[in-house]
């Protein structure tokens, strides 16, 4: 692997760069990672984001992020096929947006929920606020390569009678990180 040094780090403190981790990281992650590279006082406790250092200095050892986190609109009032950008809110007004995704991604599956997105840009986490939900089986995936999505991402199982409990959940997780989330 490449090695890494930061300021106030001399060599005996060289880390060894993996090619690879099972690890999560998110790029919240990024700005605390720097930090601790660089050797700086720890942030306080008011950034979303981990450091990844723990991961890099022990790729292969089980570490404390259980799942990573994401959020991404959508505009279903454009076309996806004559109007991509658009149908991703690209040069959408705020006020405009109409659909959220919130994904939670574990190590064995990858959970979304649509959610209808209201004026002062918050989701409408209500039951009827859910405008439709995805889960994909992610077992066996090891992450690398384009395989690591396609290979894993073909059949919806959201609406399965023996993954309501894991539905149920994956929900739960999504709801406690981005209920309270501020508007824009």
């Amino acid at each position: 692997g490449t090695e890494s040094r930061g300021p106030g780090k001399d060599a005996s403190s060289q880390i060894s760069l993996p090619s690879s981790s099972q690890a999560f990281a998110e790029l919240v992650d990024l700005y605390p990672t720097t930090v601790a590279l660089a050797g700086l006082p720890a942030v306080g406790e008011a950034l979303d984001g981990t450091s990844l250092l723990p991961v890099l200095e022990a790729p292969h050892a089980t570490h404390a992020k259980e799942a990573a986190f994401s959020q991404y609109p959508r505009c279903p009032q454009f076309d996806l096929l004559t109007d991509p950008e658009r149908w991703e809110c690209l040069w959408v007004p705020k006020a405009n947006i109409t659909r959220m995704g919130y994904t939670v991604r574990v190590v064995d599956a990858r959970y979304t929920e649509w959610r209808a997105w209201q004026a002062g840009c918050v989701a409408d986490w209500s039951p009827a606020g859910l405008v439709a939900s995805e889960l994909y089986d992610h077992y066996g995936d090891d992450g690398v390569g384009a395989a690591a999505y396609d290979d894993f991402e073909n059949v919806n199982l959201a609406h399965e009678p023996a993954r309501r409990a894991q539905v149920q959940a994956l929900a739960a997780r999504l709801r406690a990180q981005f209920e309270r989330a501020p508007g824009c």
